[in-house]
């Protein structure tokens, strides 16, 4: 008797160790290149690990029903129930391997269609339970097939009475994943809500609205809903904005402004390119319609404010009228500066190449002077371009940055109130050689080329004192360069020093301890 149970367990073990080693070889030691391939060994990996128990019981257990009857004998039902284990992991083998091939590689990688999951999971269910109906009589000798038919279809239309609203979500929802209108990472709006599409299921979509609120929609309310996708074909997505102007300043004008506050905006895409159309004569403005772009359709309340705070800012530097509605009554009158005309004066006194101007002088150039307000990070001047105005801070603060080599900014210094940039472009005609950027809302006062002409003709030291200091300045500039010029030379030649005494003296180490 012992030989025989040996031989059985000998060979339960070549079974089991055997199918181990074709899994380990077909699962994790092969690397498949195949795309039908990688998708299979993806999919049934756990069917096929499940499958090795399954296959050394149902062997195990055929070999204990050879031996004699005095020894551990397995009953027939037994071995019947291990045999539908087994037929069991066959069949889902089989199914899922099926499924793999038309859904993962003939429509996904021959024709490049993905299916929608939900698709998938009715099939396979579909599948699963025709064979259910097929297998199952014959496991257990049932021979009245009609009935059970019968009976199935009767169950099946009570079922369908009473989960009518469930089924119809149901199909509703393979409908939506058939036709596709939207998948989860969507951006979308249902009726008056607009959100990002984190789930759809078998029974409704889900979106968070840009309140941060979640919205639940059942499919069968979302096919009868129109549907606006703001990520198909592409995440490209228009906004207008209308602007009102008075009637006095030519449209012209009001478009290049319009177009150049939108191209300066972060955010807004520069193709499509933006457009501006006039679109109505109004009874107290010319109403103006800017149509632009955005990727990033979370942001756009944001970029579209912006859009709209550059507008009025650009506006009010460049005198433009924004008018108010006709049937409110008010007063034009004197806007009241925070800064008085003799605040102006004490700072033009603090300048130097001004400092020659007498008091009427500098009176009548405080008169001239233009105030400007920036917003925070508008760009006040760019590098490079031509420039005839020098502006004086009266409150807020900028950063000076200069273009490298490589095309980076880099930042130089911060001023604020009191401090002034741009005298050299003025006096000289030279290309701006710095970019300019307003860090918060920043208000300064602009003296032009022909109020510095005025000046010139009224004063004549005016341009050798200018000449004087800006020769200093230069001087100083340059004495400033060639130290700093020094110094990194005299810091290098002592590294280098450092450097010859650190080889010298490890030399002698090595040459002392013979090493």
């Amino acid at each position: 008797m012992w030989p025989q149970d040996l031989l059985l367990i000998g060979q339960a073990l070549v079974v089991f160790v055997g199918l181990s080693f074709l899994y380990w070889i077909v699962f994790k030691q092969v690397q498949w290149r195949s795309p039908l391939a990688q998708a299979l060994t993806g999919h049934i990996r756990l069917g096929v690990y499940l499958l090795i128990p399954f296959a050394t019981l149902v062997w195990i257990v055929h070999g204990l029903a050879l031996l004699p009857q005095a020894f551990l004998h397995p009953s027939p039902s037994l071995i019947w129930v291990f045999e539908s284990l087994l037929l069991a992991v066959l069949v889902v083998l089989l199914v899922e391997a099926c499924s793999v091939f038309v859904f993962d590689y003939v429509f996904g990688v021959q024709r490049k269609t993905e299916v929608p999951h939900i698709l998938r999971s009715l099939a396979r269910g579909i599948i699963y339970i025709a064979l259910f109906l097929f297998f199952f009589p014959r496991l257990f000798g049932w021979q009245d097939i009609a009935g059970l038919l019968t009976s199935s279809a009767i169950v099946s239309i009570i079922l369908g009475l009473a989960l009518q609203e469930t089924l119809g979500n149901l199909f509703a929802g393979i409908a939506m994943q058939v036709s596709r209108p939207y998948t989860a990472g969507h951006w979308v709006k249902v009726g008056t809500y607009e959100g990002l599409v984190e789930r759809a299921d078998w029974r409704s979509m889900t979106i968070r609205t840009l309140d941060g609120d979640r919205v639940s929609f059942p499919h069968s309310f979302l096919a009868k809903m129109e549907i606006h996708n703001y990520s198909l074909p592409s995440p490209l997505h228009a906004r207008v904005v209308r602007v009102g102007v008075h009637y006095r300043h030519p449209p012209s004008k009001i478009e290049e402004i319009l177009l150049h506050c939108v191209r300066e905006t972060k955010g807004v895409c520069a193709q499509p390119a933006p457009e501006v159309w006039l679109v109505a004569y109004q009874d107290f403005t010319i109403l103006y319609t800017v149509k632009f772009w955005i990727e990033d359709f979370v942001h756009y309340h944001r970029i579209e404010s912006e859009v709209l705070k550059s507008v009025w800012y650009r506006f009010r530097r460049s005198k433009i009228e924004i008018p108010y509605p006709i049937r409110e009554i008010y007063h034009h009158g004197e806007v009241v500066a925070t800064d008085t005309l003799t605040d102006s004066i004490h700072r033009l006194k603090d300048i130097e190449f001004l400092q020659i101007l007498n008091d009427e002088q500098l009176h009548e150039l405080a008169e001239r002077l233009e105030t400007q307000v920036f917003a925070s990070g508008e760009v006040i001047c760019h590098q490079g371009e031509a420039g005839e105005t020098f502006y004086i801070i009266k409150n807020g603060q900028v950063e000076i940055s200069r273009h490298g080599g490589q095309g980076r900014a880099m930042p130089i210094r911060t001023i604020g109130a009191g401090d002034f940039f741009g005298e050299i472009s003025l006096l000289t005609g030279e290309p701006r050689s710095a970019t300019v950027t307003a860090l918060k809302e920043t208000e300064v006062l602009v003296m032009d080329k022909e109020d510095m002409r005025y000046m010139l003709e009224a004063n004549s030291q005016l341009a050798e004192h200018i000449s004087q200091v800006l020769a200093v300045r230069q001087q100083q500039l340059d004495e400033h360069q060639t130290l700093q010029a020094q110094a990194e030379a005299q810091t290098a030649e002592a590294q280098r020093s450092v450097e010859s005494l650190r080889r010298e003296f490890s030399a002698r180490i090595r040459s002392f301890f013979s090493y």
